[in-house]
């Protein structure tokens, strides 16, 4: 008697369709999860932080022998914020020198409150103060122009 053949698997083997199906899977969990990261940290910036790295002098007249100067005295801080703060601020004249007026260079910021006029001593130092706003948000130097 004659048996016909046994049927013939058709397509790829099941394990294979499997993986496939696993690979599939992961690649949509991991777009997900960039697509949210990306939602969170444009989530962040939306909310406004201010970090300034360094203070940059700059000063017209090279008021104390200033300009150019730069002070490694950032500072972390929230939106459109108002605080005081101080520079200690060395001369590098050899004679008396005296800071008339400060502001702030950098677009969004503020100054107020300074006290000014600022006599500082031959090759010595003085505390500069001033209350500062920032602005919405900020990441990068912040320029004050002392003359």
């Amino acid at each position: 008697m004659y048996a016909p053949p046994p049927p013939k698997e058709s397509g790829f083997p099941i394990w294979v369709i499997i993986v496939i199906v696993v690979v599939v899977v992961i690649g949509a969990v991991a777009a997900i999860a960039v697509i949210t990261a990306g939602e969170v940290v444009h989530s962040l910036s939306q909310l406004g932080v201010v970090q300034v790295s360094a203070i940059n002098i700059t000063s017209r007249d090279n008021a104390c022998g200033l300009n150019g100067r730069s002070l490694l005295a950032g500072f972390l801080s929230g939106p459109d914020a108002s605080f005081s703060d101080t520079l200690n601020i060395t001369s590098s004249n050899s004679s008396s020198c005296t800071i008339h007026s400060v502001a702030a260079v950098t677009a969004g910021f503020g100054l107020s409150d300074a006290n000014v006029p600022l006599t500082i001593p031959g090759d010595g130092s003085q505390n500069l103060s001033f209350t500062i706003t920032t602005p919405n948000s900020f990441d990068g130097v912040l320029i004050l122009d002392v003359e």
